[in-house]
């Protein structure tokens, strides 16, 4: 029977490199058909981990696995500017081949605040930032000259010659987002909506809709995109340990967030 949603998991990136790979394998020896990895930020220092690069994790991944695919989920273009995304994700392309990579964005506006920088996200709207990066993104992907002015980047680049060696199809984008007018603009824009990493029935109905909304106004079927939605989980041979496991993974995001 063919299930109408996929099944995936999604671990944060502030465990050990190879710990993380060795979960992508497991995941992948046992038919999960996405790896989501979320970028930590150096909140979790706290809690006696530490944070580590999205894109240079997964580009490890997808050289360590074979059949999954691998997705950001999410990195923010207020960290990267949306050349160097670009820039990163081809060689994610080229580390996990055709189909196999997800490129997930998101404001993480909680990131800037906590590295110090939640100034610069008050100088140009998250809808502004997130709608100039993907434009950027999906220029730069299709291979013609960029001359991009906007009112929160600039992007220039030369178009590419036919005879370089690199990727020549556009990964599928995600916007990772929680309010209305982000959730519109992934409908418009994109392949898809990622939610929060809590969420309810009610909530992911919310926002299918309020996608859908947005990509109507824009002329596309919203039907056919997707929504993620996460479900904390933890594995263990005593229940007790794993309820335990997913409680505090709960509650260190829970008082992170809130």
């Amino acid at each position: 029977m063919t299930l109408p949603f996929k099944i995936g998991v999604l671990q944060l990136s502030m465990e050990p490199l190879n710990e993380t790979v060795h979960v992508a394998q497991a995941c992948d020896a046992a038919g999960f058909e996405v790896f989501w990895l979320a970028e930590a930020y150096p909140w979790w220092r706290k809690h006696s981990m530490e944070a580590r690069s999205c894109t240079a994790a997964t580009a490890i991944i997808a050289r360590e696995t074979k059949r999954i695919a691998i997705g950001w989920g999410i990195i923010s273009p207020y960290t990267r500017h949306p050349v160097q995304i670009a820039m990163e994700a081809r060689i994610l392309q080229e580390a996990a081949g055709k189909d196999r990579f997800l490129l997930g964005l998101g404001a993480s506006k909680i990131f800037m605040k906590e590295i110090g920088e939640g100034e610069k996200g008050r100088e140009v709207g998250p809808a502004t930032v997130m709608r100039e990066s993907i434009e950027i993104i999906k220029a730069m992907f299709s291979g013609e000259e960029v001359k991009y002015e906007g009112k929160a980047f600039q992007a220039f680049a030369p178009a590419l010659k036919p005879d370089a060696h690199t990727p020549r199809w556009q990964p599928p984008l995600y916007i990772g987002a929680t309010g209305p007018v982000l959730q519109r603009l992934a409908g418009a824009m994109t392949q898809g909506l990622l939610t929060a990493s809590i969420t309810t029935p009610k909530f992911a109905r919310y926002s299918r809709n309020v996608m859908e909304e947005g990509a109507k106004k824009a002329g596309r079927d919203g039907t056919q995109l997707d929504l993620g939605c996460v479900v904390v989980g933890s594995v263990g041979e005593d229940p007790k340990t794993a309820r335990e496991g997913a409680r505090e993974m709960a509650a260190m995001y829970l008082a992170n967030k809130v």
